[in-house]
């Protein structure tokens, strides 16, 4: 096998002529380099003066179009005198240039024989790219004759600094003197190359030659006085670093002698301190001996004193298997407990129940007044649960503000389900700590061994997704765990577990549905609606994971992430020339109970450049209603940095009209609910209509949404609604297929103001 090892050069004489050899070939490969480097600025000089050239010849036949700014079409007088120009720059300069206008058609030429003609398909190609982009062109042109020309192509540009069409011009004989300057450079280079290397092998010869013999000699003393063997002085006869080192090491030779001598003699006296040591350790183990009966002794008294240690092994045990602040069995052995009710209900052919309990909002409770309260109401949650209960049954805390119950030999469901209700009433009473009155309520999840779990582990499980199924249902209450409460939560949680990483694996997406203006049928604007595709659960509906999100706390991320979003989408689409119109984004009320929302949405308007006249966020009318002061102080600072607020599902939130009165709203979105029905149900229209009664005395813009039918708009046109959003006019699309729409619209506009 081959090693690095083997390529290094172990001798000194091979490592010095492999550091000649390397610094040959540097030299050489940098001279290689300078040759590079001049015939590449000898080809980039070319360009630069044929591009400053032809840009002459431009300037020249610019002035030649007099008052016209455009080739096409040019009057002959113009024409004449550029073509003229061209043929004084052939006679002149010998120089053969071409000119074309934006139709790639050549209307003058030094040799005439192309005016008229289009320009060939691959010079087309090169000036189209130049028209579109504004930068000149370099490209080979082989002639007739075998003989390739270097040909340059710049853009023409009238007074108004306007592209009107391209110059091309031959700038062969440029590129032919500086390459033959390139040459004569070259050669010099190389001869000066030539010149160094042969010197410096010569220099390398003479002076590697006496370090080998000084090395040399060095060595094989060196290697004498290493044996053991008398060392003649080295003199090398040298001024240098070498006649330096050979008296060092004559020097050293002496030391070393010196030193030898020096260890003979103490070798001598350790020898006579070896006997004092022997003596030394005699008297030692007789101390040993006497150590030893007095450990003994205190071995002894260790022994009693194990002994009286066994009452306090038994309160550490007693540590280790409950809880200290209930008294309740800990987690540890509420696990035991329950591993032995299984196993005894399989071998009696019993049913046991398990149940997990948990205190609804005691954490805000624990953060609010603190953890003395917290324990407190710990405390005596365990003497409510211990005094609803039977002396076998076994109740265990098991952590935080979770406890949990073991009923053995439960006959029926009915009466587990009894005994659930009582600790639910149990609970229903307030607590009194510190002279406060605290309400508190339970959730309580139900699970049956062996009908529901055939294992302890898989029976804690199920009762645990029965509590969290309690806990969706409203709190202060039990449930029974099920096939279906099972599926139900498993799905819940891995939609809360999926949320942790979609917007990091990129599975979100946001697609934008237009409103349309219900007077000349145009966009006025579009809403962005969030979408999640699941890897495993496929394309979740917003209805399953917003609500997870906002129970998570997860709403205030995704909504931040929705928001930059459609702000940098915006931004995109204005950037091509399109008019989007509003950009609608929802906010949870998460996100708005937020105590910095307000600074929190400027900043994402600054990071991406939206202006905030542009943006129009909506809001429901229940998360307004909910705190409607709040509410008020909140929008009047959004409206305050030119933010539109709309109203959303409006008249299913049931709020105070002197409260929406209040509200500084911009828009006010009808429900889909009202407009679903509103061409056969005529409660539906009065309250559609009534909405826009209501929001045109306020001065505010009507939206009705969920328009799908044609029976729809009829009835909407009458209310004189501001835009409509619906699937009657448009899905909700991606960026793409909003782009394509947005030009289709540009595109009709322009066609109608024609």
């Amino acid at each position: 096998m081959l090693h690095i090892d083997m390529f290094v050069p172990r001798t000194v004489g091979s490592k010095l002529f492999a550091l000649v050899a390397v610094s040959i070939g540097y030299s050489v490969f940098l001279a290689a380099l300078a040759c590079w480097m001049v015939y590449r600025d000898a080809q980039n000089a070319s360009r630069v003066l044929a591009t400053q050239a032809v840009e002459s010849v431009g300037i020249q036949v610019a002035s030649q179009m007099g008052e016209h700014d455009d080739l096409e079409p040019l009057p002959p007088f113009e024409r004449y005198n550029i073509q003229r120009t061209l043929d004084y720059m052939r006679k002149d300069r010998g120089r053969d240039v071409s000119v074309f206008n934006t139709r790639l058609m050549m209307i003058a030429d030094t040799d005439k024989a192309d005016v008229g003609h289009a320009l060939p398909a691959y010079q087309a190609l090169l000036a189209a790219q130049m028209l579109r982009s504004g930068q000149a062109q370099f490209f080979v042109e082989a002639a007739e004759t075998g003989y390739s020309r270097l040909q340059s192509m710049v853009p023409l540009k009238n007074r108004a600094g306007v592209c009107v069409g391209g110059i091309v011009m031959d700038y062969t004989h440029i590129a032919d003197q500086l390459g033959s300057k390139a040459r004569r450079t070259l050669w010099l280079l190389v001869g000066f190359g030539l010149i160094g290397f042969l010197a410096i092998g010569l220099l390398a010869m003479l002076s590697i030659r006496p370090i080998l013999a000084a090395i040399a000699t060095l060595y094989g003393a060196t290697r004498a006085l290493a044996s053991g063997k008398p060392v003649r002085p080295v003199n090398l006869r040298s001024d240098d670093e070498l006649g330096a080192l050979s008296e060092a090491f004559n020097s050293m030779a002496a030391k070393l002698a010196t030193t030898i001598e020096a260890l003979e003699g103490e070798v001598l006296a350790r020898s006579y301190a070896q006997t004092a040591l022997e003596a030394a350790n005699l008297h030692l183990e007789e101390r040993v001996a006497e150590r030893t009966e007095t450990l003994q002794t205190v071995n002894r008294q260790l022994e009693i004193e194990l002994a009286n240690g066994q009452a306090m092994s038994q309160q550490l045990e007693q540590l280790a298997r409950f809880d200290s602040l209930t008294g309740l069995p800990n987690r540890a052995m509420f696990q035991t407990c329950l591993e032995v009710a299984t196993k005894r209900a399989l071998r009696n052919n019993s049913q046991t129940v398990l149940m997990f309990i948990d205190l609804d909002r005691f954490k805000s409770i624990n953060d609010s007044l603190g953890h003395g309260v917290g324990d407190q109401i710990l405390k005596q949650s365990a003497q409510r649960l211990s005094g609803t209960l039977r002396g076998s049954d076994v109740v265990s805390r098991i952590g935080g503000d979770e406890f949990t119950v073991i009923l053995e030999d439960v006959v029926d469901e009915q009466a587990a389900k009894d005994v659930a209700a009582n600790i639910v009433e149990a609970f229903a009473a307030p607590f009194q700590v510190e002279g406060k009155e605290l309400f508190l309520s339970s959730s309580i999840g139900v699970a049956f061994y062996p009908k529901d779990s055939e294992d302890a582990a898989s029976l804690m499980k199920h009762a645990d997704l029965a509590m969290y199924e309690a806990k969706s249902a409203g709190r202060g209450r039990f449930a029974l765990h099920s096939q279906h409460t099972a599926k139900a939560a498993q799905s819940r949680l891995e939609i809360e577990r999926g949320l942790h990483h979609a917007i990091d694996r990129h599975e979100f997406s946001v697609v934008y549905q237009m409103r349309i203006s219900a007077t000349d049928g145009l966009p006025t604007g579009m809403e962005a609606l969030l979408r999640w595709n699941h890897p495993e659960l496929g394309l979740v509906p917003p209805s399953e994971f917003i609500p997870a999100a906002e129970h998570t706390g997860q709403i205030v991320e995704i909504g931040e992430w929705v928001l930059r979003q459609a702000c940098m989408q915006h931004g995109s689409w204005r950037a091509e020339g399109m008019d989007p119109g509003i950009m609608a984004v929802n906010i949870s009320g998460v996100q708005f109970r937020q105590a910095d929302l307000v600074q929190r949405i400027q900043a994402i308007l600054v990071e991406t450049g939206m202006k905030a006249s542009e943006l129009e966020l909506e809001l429901t009318e229940s998360m307004l209603a909910s705190n409607p002061d709040t509410a008020v102080t909140v929008m009047k600072d959004l409206r305050q940095l030119g933010i539109g607020l709309a109203i959303d599902d409006f008249g299913t939130g049931y709020s105070s009209l002197s409260y929406l009165k209040s509200f500084p709203a911009s828009r006010i979105k009808i429900d889909k609910s009202f407009v679903r029905d509103i061409d056969i149900n005529r409660e539906d229209a009065a309250i559609a209509s009534a909405i826009v009664a209501l929001a045109q005395s306020l001065n505010i813009e009507v939206t009705a949404e969920g328009v799908e039918t044609s029976g729809q708009l009829a009835h909407l046109s009458e209310l004189e609604c501001t835009d409509y959003q619906g699937y009657f006019f448009a899905k909700p699309l991606a960026p793409s297929e909003v782009r394509k729409s947005l030009r289709l619209t540009a595109r009709a506009q322009g066609r109608h103001a024609a």
